[in-house]
């Protein structure tokens, strides 16, 4: 027994060496790992912060990279002939044709929005009184709400969603047949976006509407920038349907003379018009 007794105290004696020796070195590979773990930790803050320096950099710098070829002698030389060609290679008759051919077998993909506009186009004369409504009881004290500014806001959008919702539906037309959007829908729905946007300003400057009635803006300021906001609405078709049509064609920006003259012609007046607009806005003194 005794000696049974010795064997197995020395068999324990062993067993727990082995326990501090793999304790030991369980320690120092859990010490090598967390250190290891820092490590990886700071070289990816430091990668991180490298490259959004380096993106940084290249977005800065390729500003300064043109994009297309530089307007020379030559470009001017060969802008009649290319106009020519490129207005010439534009068949009405064949996008007439296609269309045809699309309104009867696809008329319902666009009926919504043409529904929603003949629904605002039937009451709109119904909204035309309320808004007027609205108008007559800003600054009564028993009326007067300040619920009345937004109401009238929503009342002049609804006013102004009919022409937008009917250029959206020729859009949603002009999408048949094609998996991706093509340029003629791209520039129907930027054109729809535009009229919405320049319509709601034009119904809200309005001498007696919400600039001067809820606002007490003049009426010679209001005036004058809602002919300015017409005016550069107009200016902004032509880039609208450049912009458009270079970003859904499969033709590159370069080659497109008709929409570089159109850019030329069009960016200086527009900065001109809104230039205008702001020396009308009517300040605070």
């Amino acid at each position: 027994l005794e000696e049974q007794f010795v064997g197995l105290r020395d068999a324990l004696a062993t067993t727990m060496a082995i326990r501090q020796d793999l304790l030991g070195q369980l320690d120092g590979e859990i010490q090598r790992l967390f250190n290891l773990g820092i490590t990886v930790q700071v070289s990816q803050d430091q990668l991180l912060t490298t490259s959004a320096a380096v993106r940084s950099t290249i977005e800065e710098r390729m500003c300064w990279i043109p994009s297309t070829r530089g307007l020379s002698a030559t470009w001017l030389r060969t802008l009649p002939a290319t106009l020519y060609s490129q207005v010439t290679s534009l068949s009405p008759t064949v996008l007439r044709g296609a269309l045809g051919n699309l309104a009867p077998r696809y008329w319902s993909l666009s009926g919504l929005p043409v529904l929603l506009a003949g629904v605002l186009l039937w009451l709109r004369r119904r909204l035309h009184q309320r808004l007027d409504q609205l108008h007559g009881e800003i600054g009564q004290l028993r009326n007067d709400s300040q619920r009345h500014t937004p109401l009238a806001i929503l009342l002049c959008l609804l006013l102004s969603l009919p022409g937008p919702l009917l250029l959206t539906g020729a859009a949603l037309l002009g999408r048949i047949g094609s998996p991706a959007i093509t340029p003629a829908s791209a520039a129907l729905l930027k054109l729809a976006l535009l009229w919405l946007m320049i319509g709601l300003c034009r119904h809200l400057l309005h001498t007696q509407g919400v600039a001067g009635r809820h606002l007490n803006w003049p009426a010679s300021p209001v005036r004058t920038l809602r002919r300015m906001i017409t005016s550069i609405g107009l200016a902004l078709v032509p880039l609208t349907l450049v912009i458009a049509v270079g970003e859904h064609s499969s033709d590159p920006l370069a080659e497109d003379r008709l929409g570089q003259l159109v850019v030329l012609l069009a960016s200086p007046l527009l900065a001109l018009l809104i230039a205008r607009a702001s020396l009308v806005y009517p300040h605070e003194t």
